[in-house]
């Protein structure tokens, strides 16, 4: 069986990051292609704290990137199964974004807003669950933590999604009860928030 070292845990992370990344650039300018900018509903405050928390957050994953050995102090003792555990939940994970993003189409946003013509999705993962999206981005956030088995690198983006799912789906579903009223409230009685419901 191949070891998996710390530069082998590199290159996996990479090479599923980078098509990951991609594709989340693509949804994203397909969605605003011939849409007016819309005016997000989030506070200026929470956007502020979002960027000063991530930037560093990102900077220290690159960084990992380039050279794993700079992190070697906040190592964790994962068994190689461990690792090989996370390697296989990364891709696992970038496939259900993939899922998601492909299900949601034209309505896809990185802001809480809805368009005209906004069309409730229900079918593909949103059949039994509400925000799929947050919970591919779980295990994808669980995924780097194991696979990298490192604290430093793995745990701040963990937190930082855990902030923005308590903070944003709150936020998200009152608006969309807004928009879509009783289908959507009955969508929600169908639906799990992050898994889907049992029953």
């Amino acid at each position: 069986m191949i070891t998996m070292t710390d530069s082998l845990a590199r290159y996996v992370l990479v090479a599923g990051l980078v098509p990951f990344l991609a594709m989340r650039i693509y949804w994203h300018t397909q969605a605003m292609r011939g849409r007016p900018r819309p005016k997000n509903v989030e506070s200026v405050g929470f956007k502020l704290v979002r960027i000063l928390v991530a930037l560093p957050m990102m900077v220290i994953v690159v960084s990992y990137l380039v050279d794993p050995s700079r992190y070697a102090f906040a190592s964790l003792p994962l068994p190689e199964a461990a690792r090989w555990t996370g390697a296989v939940l990364l891709y696992v994970s970038i496939a259900w974004c993939f899922w998601v993003n492909h299900a949601l189409a034209r309505n896809f946003s990185g802001m809480l807003v809805v368009y005209e013509g906004h069309q409730l999705v229900d079918h593909g993962p949103y059949r039994r669950i509400r925000h799929p999206m947050y919970t591919g981005f779980v295990g994808l956030m669980v995924a780097i933590l194991i696979l990298s088995a490192n604290w430093l690198v793995g745990l701040p983006p963990l937190l930082i999604i855990a902030v923005v799912m308590w903070h944003r789906t709150p936020r998200e579903e009152d608006m969309l009860l807004e928009h879509f009223g009783d289908a959507y409230g009955r969508y929600m009685e169908r639906t799990g928030r992050y898994l889907p419901r049992l029953g």
